[in-house]
């Protein structure tokens, strides 16, 4: 597994348990994240920001992760989810 893969799965594992203190330690400014719906945010306080803001949006919702494809300095993760919203 590649640092890239091990990143992206820590990630899923912060997302499911809504709990960021281990990725946090990790992540770094360089980092970009494109999430669907959402847009690209660049840099860590506005990558955690991003994810705190919509996961507080969704009281259930788990991420299945079923592949990571690492390219060079890239990392792309295909993933289902399911859950409720604040609405039900």
């Amino acid at each position: 597994m590649s640092v890239h893969e091990d990143l992206i799965r820590m990630l899923f594992e912060a997302m499911n348990s809504k709990e960021f203190s281990a990725f946090e330690k990790v992540i770094t400014d360089d980092v970009a994240f494109d999430f669907p719906g959402v847009g690209k945010t660049e840099g860590a306080r506005r990558t955690l920001l991003l994810l705190k803001t919509l996961l507080r949006k969704y009281p259930e919702l788990t991420f299945t992760t079923s592949d990571v494809i690492v390219q060079s300095d890239r990392a792309c993760a295909v993933w289902t989810n399911a859950g409720k919203d604040s609405r039900g």
